[in-house]
């Protein structure tokens, strides 16, 4: 899943920066103990081809962390699905709204699913991201 971080984000903020983030959550630079606890969220859905994991989504009822599917599965409803499910789990959870840090990239995924953006373009740890959300 690295791989396709790497491919549609890694031109949208300063190299350095995306290096940074991807360290965090690459398996060969952080101990699998550190990656579970960094990606251990009560919501969490995986889509597997065979036995290759293709997309995933993580968060909390009221925040989406990680949304992504692999480029070769694009365009397929599977990104679809997955927000779906998580706003269908978020809901069940009590949640009115639901945010997001978009990639640039991704704006337009986002925003055909409902979400609206809150403000304009922000830097966080040297990523931009748009900040966005959906009321439920």
């Amino acid at each position: 899943m690295i791989n396709v971080c790497q491919e549609f984000n890694a031109n949208e903020s300063p190299k350095q920066a995306v290096q940074k983030h991807f360290n965090s959550i690459n398996p060969e630079s952080v101990s699998l103990d550190q990656l579970y606890h960094k990606l251990q969220k009560p919501i969490f859905y995986v889509v597997v081809d065979g036995e290759e994991i293709i997309a995933l989504i993580r968060g909390t009822p009221d925040r989406i962390n990680s949304l992504v599917v692999d480029g070769a599965y694009h365009r397929q409803g599977i990104g679809e699905s997955l927000i779906k499910k998580f706003i269908a789990t978020a809901q069940k959870s009590g949640s009115h709204k639901i945010k997001v840090r978009s990639s640039v990239y991704a704006v337009s995924f986002y925003q055909a699913m409902g979400f609206k953006r809150t403000t304009g373009q922000r830097t966080i740890s040297g990523l931009r991201h748009y900040p966005m959300k959906i009321i439920l």
